[in-house]
């Protein structure tokens, strides 16, 4: 084979192979080989420099590191550490993963929800996404809860109510099925 020749798909190039096509399939396979462990060897060696970034608490960088290697839930939870709303929530919008869905909503939880209607539109929409609606129910409930406690608002309650039985019923199907 010589390099002015073009790959037309003729059986002239085919006949110029300096080696049976059996030995150069086993060459390409061999090549894929390495390049598959290579591809291993990277995402383990950027998990274990992400490793050693969260044990010194540089959750950003580690984050960055997980996600290059591929472990998208590891990522988040260095995220979850680093405490940073926006980034997580950003996160979790573009990974589309149930899981992270879920992390997110759970850590959403934890802040001033009540008081921040983007941060509760992002606890439902996460939920929603990843299609948990038991958590969706029992997050409702817990709407319902505060304004009892904190509020004395039974209008707001009752609505709130009335969404964690709605995912709730609907969760219920979804067992079933």
């Amino acid at each position: 084979f010589r390099p002015h020749h073009r790959l037309d798909g003729s059986t002239r190039f085919f006949e110029e192979l300096p080696m049976p096509l059996q030995a150069a399939a086993v060459v390409i396979a061999a090549i894929h080989a390495i390049f598959f462990c290579r591809f291993l060897l990277r995402n383990a060696l950027l998990s274990k420099v992400g490793k050693i970034l969260k044990r010194q608490g540089n959750y950003h960088l580690a984050c960055k590191k997980y996600t290059q290697a591929g472990d998208k839930v590891k990522a988040m939870k260095c995220l979850l550490k680093s405490g940073d709303t926006e980034k997580i929530t950003f996160f979790a919008g573009v990974s589309r993963t149930k899981e992270i869905y879920i992390l997110a909503a759970h850590y959403l939880q934890t802040l001033d929800w009540h008081s921040d209607p983007e941060v509760m539109k992002n606890i439902v929409a996460f939920y929603t996404k990843a299609k948990a609606l038991d958590n969706l129910s029992s997050f409702y409930d817990a709407c319902a809860q505060v304004e009892i406690d904190e509020y004395r608002d039974y209008e707001k309650a009752l609505g709130a109510l009335k969404e964690a039985l709605k995912y709730m019923i609907k969760a219920r199907v979804q067992q079933k099925e």
